[in-house]
């Protein structure tokens, strides 16, 4: 998906069944505006809380 997609600072991002964050950190990373959502609230807090914070990114959840 990175390779053949052109993302730009600031596009946001609405992303489904997202687990515990990676893909959402990884986007975030490079700029974009990451809303995630999971029926695991669990995979949830790690995604906002802990993966995202500890890269410098924020994701809402």
């Amino acid at each position: 998906m990175a390779q053949q997609a052109r993302f730009t600072p600031g596009q946001k991002v609405l992303l489904i069944g997202e687990g515990e964050g990676r893909n959402g950190v990884w986007l975030a990373r490079q700029g974009l505006e990451v809303t995630a959502v999971d029926q695991s609230q669990t995979g949830l807090a790690r995604a906002g809380g802990g993966r995202a914070f500890d890269c410098g990114s924020s994701i809402t959840t």
